[in-house]
């Protein structure tokens, strides 16, 4: 017999045992192969065998796909509702957010305004007060108005008053006593236009008690002070130079550095930079 042929035998006789198996589920023993069982081909019904087997196991495994993807895919169905709800919300957070800060910016400008008209009343109801700074401790010996009423004629001299200055009240800022640093009085004026000659007089000369430079000041809110610190450089500077400075109420700088020209400025940059234009040998930082 030739070998090819008997190859083919061989072949077919392994694929009726492996379809026997697969259709009964138990492992069968392939019998001797003989001569006739060779050269006879598989029947029938051992293809439909074989046929079925297969079948089962494709089935099988068909099912458990169908099992995963079905799972997949109520998954995927749970993860689409909670991406639409985390959109929603995002959504919903957005608009609120966009009202928040709408309102916010709304309370920062009521708020701006209500500070800068607490601060105008404070200031107003400083306007007839001043303050008088370098007179040592006790000097009043505790009765700190009559002795400011008697202190500023003399100060700044008596002929430039037609009548007793009247001051309503006077007293120490409220911090610790030093005698190094003697605390500043605040003295409240009657009348707001004395109050206006003081501040004036004092601009014009030096003031001196009991050997001691004392010094008259406006008595400005903490934000007035802080606003026109940011100044204090240029302040220094136009001193050396002789250039004339001051402030309009309540912290706008004003200058006059170039023929008898007056600027005002907010910021002490723009001041700089104006004044380092017009004034000689203005010091550049």
């Amino acid at each position: 017999m030739p070998k090819n042929l008997k190859k083919d035998g061989k072949l077919q006789e392994e694929t009726r045992v492996q379809a026997s198996s697969n259709a009964t589920g138990e492992p069968t023993q392939p019998r001797p192969t003989t001569a006739n069982d060779s050269a006879s081909p598989p029947s029938t019904q051992d293809i439909m065998d074989a046929i079925t087997a297969l079948s089962a196991s494709f089935n099988q495994k068909f099912d458990t796909l169908t099992e995963a993807l079905t799972e997949l895919r109520s998954t995927m169905t749970t993860i689409t509702e909670r991406v639409t709800t985390i959109e929603e919300a995002t959504t919903n957070q957005e608009t609120r957010l966009t009202c928040v800060e709408k309102q916010c910016a709304e309370l920062l400008d009521e708020c701006k305004r209500l500070k800068d008209k607490c601060n105008d009343l404070e200031s107003r109801s400083r306007r007839n007060n001043i303050r008088l700074i370098g007179v040592a401790e006790k000097e009043e010996n505790g009765r700190p108005t009559e002795f400011i009423a008697k202190l500023l004629p003399m100060l700044l001299g008596p002929e430039n008053f037609s009548k007793p200055i009247q001051i309503d009240r006077a007293h120490r800022a409220l911090r610790r006593p030093s005698d190094d640093r003697p605390r500043a009085f605040v003295i409240r004026v009657h009348h707001y236009q004395t109050k206006e000659l003081i501040m004036k007089l004092a601009r014009e000369k030096s003031l001196e008690y009991n050997g001691r430079r004392v010094h008259i000041f406006p008595d400005l809110t903490s934000d007035v002070l802080k606003q026109r610190y940011r100044f204090a450089e240029l302040k220094k500077k136009c001193k050396n130079l002789g250039v004339k400075y001051g402030f309009r109420f309540p912290f706008p700088f004003i200058v006059t550095a170039k023929e008898g020209e007056t600027k005002t400025f907010e910021t002490p940059e723009e001041a700089g930079k104006y004044l380092s234009r017009v004034v000689d040998n203005w010091p550049v930082d």
